[in-house]
């Protein structure tokens, strides 16, 4: 039995859509509402992910190895550059499994001899390793948001407690501690080589060995728990960021007839150096809850409305909203670095110094 899931969580819907495709469901019908039909949601799919998020998929590969690059050059004297240099890594994984995904919706690339796997079994692979990416992603963002916040709380008791060391192991704790988790669903199915009916060709396809229910209980359990409270945090550490940051424009506005401030004081307590990096971690963190956002209200409306799910009543309204958040999530991955190269001018400074024509001396 070739693996198909009935969760409600955004990558089902691929892996239940290339299940059809695999055995050429009909495309033009419509769902039981009579709103949308099938051939909408694939055509919708087919812009959004196989059109768009390649596109942004394959720049946002190449702005963040730029990222790794200007972050190596720099140093890791601050913990900052060693969590964003693991949300480079991240964002890398997140797109470049995008991009294979992306290929399960190639029109060109389905109809071509050079297909050698089922488009389900495809999606098994990629989709999954693409969400374990995000779900990386959220947690690295949720640390730095809590990260900068605990250092504009007690900057100097922080400074000890969160050194370079710590915030390396965190980083190693977080991608090893999710990677594990999502790999449990890899051990519920089999991947072997049979032969097409209707094509007669042989491919790649994947089958449940008797455990994949089991285990994929336990990994979306613990998947979407992951999802959720990282999510929360950066929302709650980012508002906190942005009612200080008011709090400091209020200060520099009360001050600004006074002359002798140090820039510090101006800044209500912040350096001029930590807001901006204030304000960096609050753009990216921002990004983030936008992009994140529709994924999570769909994983919360499909909890509480089951039909919209990838076999329910709404499954091509569940589809469409997958593809946008597919979209979102991509776009997030690849728009970092015009945070970085606008709010940081160390960053900037070190960017041109390695693409600059005649670069300066170090």
């Amino acid at each position: 039995m070739e693996v198909a899931t009935g969760q409600s969580d955004s990558s089902n819907f691929s892996l239940m859509s290339a299940s059809a495709a695999d055995q050429h469901t009909p495309s033009g019908s419509a769902d039981s509402t009579g709103m949308l039909s099938t051939h909408t949601r694939e055509m919708v799919e087919v812009v959004l992910v196989a059109i768009l998020s390649t596109v942004i998929g394959v720049m946002g590969v190449v702005a963040n190895c730029i990222n790794l690059l200007v972050f190596l050059r720099q140093g890791f004297r601050e913990t900052i550059n060693i969590s964003l240099t693991a949300l480079a890594i991240s964002d890398i994984g997140v797109l470049l499994t995008w991009i294979f995904l992306a290929i399960c919706y190639n029109p060109i690339f389905l109809k071509s001899d050079a297909m050698l796997f089922t488009r389900s079994s495809l999606m098994f692979a990629m989709a999954w390793s693409s969400v374990c990416f995000t779900r990386i992603t959220g947690c690295i963002t949720a640390f730095i948001t809590i990260e900068r916040c605990l250092c504009i709380v007690a900057p100097l008791r922080i400074k000890r407690l969160i050194t370079r060391r710590t915030t390396s192991l965190a980083m190693i704790f977080i991608f090893a501690t999710v990677v594990s988790s999502w790999s449990i669903l890899y051990t519920g199915v089999d991947f072997a080589w049979a032969k097409e009916k209707n094509t007669n060709r042989t491919l790649l396809h994947v089958f449940d060995n008797g455990l994949r229910n089991a285990r994929r209980k336990v990994a979306f359990s613990y998947g979407n728990t992951i999802q959720c409270v990282s999510f929360i945090l950066v929302v709650f550490f980012t508002s906190f960021m942005i009612v200080r940051l008011r709090k400091q424009a209020k200060w520099r506005s009360s001050t600004s007839a006074f002359g002798g401030e140090t820039k510090k004081e101006k800044s209500g307590g912040l350096s001029t150096r930590e807001a901006r990096l204030v304000r960096m971690v609050v753009f990216i963190s921002v990004i983030l809850i936008v992009s994140s956002g529709p994924g999570v209200a769909n994983l919360i409306a499909a909890s509480i409305v089951p039909e919209l799910s990838v076999m329910g009543r709404y499954a091509n309204w569940h589809g469409v909203v997958w593809s946008v958040a597919s979209l979102l999530s991509v776009v997030n991955s690849s728009v970092n670095i015009f945070v970085y190269y606008s709010m940081s001018s160390t960053y900037r400074a070190q960017f041109k110094q390695i693409f600059s024509r005649y670069p300066r001396g170090e």
